[in-house]
């Protein structure tokens, strides 16, 4: 927990924005009040972060999150719900060691000064955006 913030099962408002995931869910089937239309069927693609709290510091921004894809199957007036998080170098080395390996959009790097003058890479994790190409869907991120 970050100082100064409410645990997260008293947070109101935009605080919410910072609750992070940690559970993740292989095809679960979701309540549906009332009936679904017909023609409403395929799925819905969603990134966005979610994993916020390591055992040494959390990431401080809204964007920063390491990267979680969702995705909601819609058919048959059911709908199903997936989500993952992404396997990204940064999240897979913050959370094997406990810490920030990387800094992200607004949280500070831990690199040394040495290491930021060399040019530390940014992170990988794609908590932005999802992009169609072709018939393949891309998660990225603000950095190269």
């Amino acid at each position: 927990m970050v100082a100064g913030r409410a645990p997260a099962q008293v947070r109101r408002g935009r605080e919410r924005g910072f609750l992070g995931l940690s559970r993740v869910f292989d095809d679960a089937t979701l309540h549906v009040t009332g009936t679904l239309p017909p023609c409403l069927q395929g799925s819905l693609l969603l990134n966005g972060p979610a994993l916020r709290d390591l055992p040494g510091g959390a990431l401080r921004h809204w964007f920063d999150g390491y990267a979680m894809l969702h995705r909601l199957r819609i058919g048959g007036g059911r709908v199903r719900y997936r989500r993952r998080f992404v396997q990204s170098d940064a999240c897979l080395r913050s959370t094997a060691i406990g810490v920030l390996v990387k800094g992200e959009f607004g949280s500070p790097t831990p690199a040394s000064l040495w290491a930021r003058l060399l040019g530390s890479k940014g992170t990988d994790s794609p908590a932005v955006v999802m992009s169609r190409h072709g018939t393949r869907w891309t998660a990225v991120s603000e950095t190269p």
